[in-house]
């Protein structure tokens, strides 16, 4: 049997964290044993993902890791950066020799600590990298060379991010494109569900309630959403707007910046703030159109594919991945940074519900089609055996 380190970015539930736990949960476990690795550099309250795997009886650890967060982007943050390397290395070597670890899958390529380690062991490491660094342009060119240097092959989540990684310098030849899985037996609409989350957000039988979800940050497109809502409600009464989701930690500051742009558009009675929940499927079913607005491209976003799999008609930014995942009559796609366009393909489906139908009822079809865990589970495995294969010959 081989060990594979996983070495994760947060411990928290979004898409990254949940991607992980999907491939834990559903490794061959004749062939393949997962030890897990959480930071702790910054506070997790919940520790939501090292409670999921506990309940999987999944061998977890919290370490100091070195991960690339904005907060350290400052003169006193690269000192605190590089002593949680060298002292996560140190940490990652002692588990690496006392669990007999044979390969190093660090999950996202904003943890270096996975990469360091399986360096100085001389492992094969895989570098899942779940990111596109559009901005600042010299991180991007950074991280293209960083990552070909110091993982025996890389993973991308989609297209997009392969093809900005070959821009910006790294071979083609050492990425390999997976995409995200999800449980799509677990999204659909729960009838039940979506009547008790309507009336706990107390929005009508008769409302179209519009959803996004996702952590609020400076490039998720909150406030186009926001400022789309706006423009929207006078012509609609019936809209109403949902954001589902939390700011990283220590950034409290954006959500009240988001909450000062409500009020001073005057929508505090039409769109409603709610933290992060686990219970996604029934926030999905709670929605009747999904909107992801991104403003920067997002590599791949799961909750796109969630929102598809639970028969929502989607609008969402051209860009990124999201263009991998909407195809023609399954969803719409708006330029970035343009709250009026979006406005108006919001219009569009509240005005249109026979399109909205349509939509919907191809979105779902096409994320059963497409978007199965099975397959990416299948296809990590085999990059797996390729690469132990080869560090044993």
């Amino acid at each position: 049997m081989w060990r594979i380190l996983y070495v994760h970015s947060s411990d928290e539930l979004y898409g990254a964290d949940r991607s992980l736990l999907r491939l834990v949960r559903d490794l061959d476990r004749s062939r393949f044993e997962p030890i897990v690795v959480l930071p702790n550099d910054v506070p997790y309250p919940d520790r939501a993902l090292s409670r999921e795997l506990e309940k999987l009886d999944i061998e977890t650890h919290s370490l100091g890791l070195a991960v690339l967060r904005r907060l350290y982007f400052r003169p006193q943050g690269i000192f605190r950066l590089l002593g949680h390397g060298v002292r996560s290395v140190s940490q990652l070597q002692r588990l690496i020799q006392e669990r007999q670890i044979d390969l190093v899958h660090s999950n996202s390529s904003a943890v270096l600590s996975g990469a360091l380690v399986a360096q100085r062991a001389g492992l094969p490491h895989i570098w899942h990298t779940r990111e596109i660094y559009a901005q600042p342009r010299w991180l991007g060119r950074m991280m293209a060379q960083l990552l070909p240097a110091m993982s025996t092959r890389i993973v991308a989540v989609s297209d997009a991010v392969r093809q900005q990684l070959v821009a910006d310098g790294c071979p083609d030849k050492k990425i390999s494109v997976i995409h995200n899985g999800i449980d799509l037996g677990h999204f659909g609409t729960h009838q039940a569900a979506r009547q008790r989350l309507r009336a706990e957000w107390n929005i009508a039988d008769d409302e179209i309630l519009v959803g996004m979800v996702g952590r609020i940050s400076r490039w998720k497109g909150q406030r186009d959403f926001v400022a789309a809502a706006h423009r929207v409600v006078a012509q609609y009464p019936k809209a109403r707007f949902v954001i589902v989701g939390d700011v990283p930690p220590q950034q409290e500051e954006l959500r009240t910046e988001l909450l000062r742009q409500i009020s001073k558009l005057q929508l505090t009675e039409r769109i409603r703030l709610e933290p992060f929940r686990l219970d996604m499927p029934d926030v999905f079913s709670a929605f009747d159109l999904f909107v992801l607005p991104s403003t920067l491209p997002d590599p791949y976003p799961t909750v796109l594919l969630e929102a598809m799999a639970s028969g929502l008609p989607v609008v969402a930014t051209n860009h990124g991945g999201s263009r991998e995942m909407v195809t023609e009559g399954t969803g719409l796609l708006v330029p970035a940074n343009d709250p009026l366009t979006l406005a108006g393909a919001l219009a569009l489906l509240l005005e249109h519900p026979d399109l909205r139908l349509q939509l919907s009822t191809q979105a779902g079809k096409e994320a059963h089609a497409r978007f199965g865990v099975a397959a990416y589970v299948q296809n990590l495995e085999q990059l797996y055996e390729d690469e132990l294969f080869v560090a044993r010959n």
